[in-house]
């Protein structure tokens, strides 16, 4: 076979074709930056909305604090008890502060549940909530308060109807409710 006689098309066919295959090239290369630029934008879309589902839980929580055993009497003696704080602007509902031992020996949980807490920071003494004072007249830390027996855990539902945890070490996590339950 002689290929002095294979006829090769002309220059502009040749130009064509190999424009057509660049064309393709950059098309496939544009299609692939497009498809990393939309799963960017959802992976952002994702994280703004669990953000903002998270955004009226971060703002409560719980800890130890020293309370009034008697929250109308001023001059009542303090004692160990809890103070919660609901830094949103909406109510929390179905709210469960748990007194979890630090010890095994001797102690028992104690759960006090309370229907709402409104947006605000209060103090919990036995089974009560309230509201907690402008303004605490210094005492001395009695003696007997010194040793504290245990750490705070909260559970509450949001006003979207999340229910939330916030464990002993402060982490929030979102509860996943059994429909069945509510």
């Amino acid at each position: 076979m002689n290929l002095r006689n294979v006829d090769l098309g002309d220059l502009p066919t040749w130009l064509s074709a190999v424009s057509a295959m660049a064309a393709l090239a950059a098309a496939l290369w544009a299609g692939r930056a497009a498809w990393r630029v939309v799963s960017v934008e959802r992976e952002r879309d994702e994280e703004r909305l669990r953000l903002d589902a998270r955004a009226q839980a971060d703002l409560v929580a719980a800890w130890p604090s020293l309370v009034l055993s008697e929250p109308t009497d001023q001059e009542s003696p303090i004692r160990w008890g809890v103070a919660v704080r609901n830094g949103s602007a909406l109510p929390v509902h179905q709210v469960q502060v748990t007194h979890v031992p630090i010890s095994p020996h001797g102690q028992v949980e104690q759960t006090v549940v309370f229907e709402l807490v409104p947006p605000g920071d209060f103090l919990v003494t036995g089974h009560e909530l309230y509201r907690r004072p402008d303004s605490v007249v210094p005492r001395p830390f009695p003696a007997e308060l010194r040793g504290r027996w245990y750490i705070v855990e909260l559970r509450f539902t949001d006003m979207s109807g999340r229910r939330w945890h916030r464990d002993r070490h402060g982490n929030l996590v979102r509860v996943q409710v059994d429909p069945k339950l509510v």
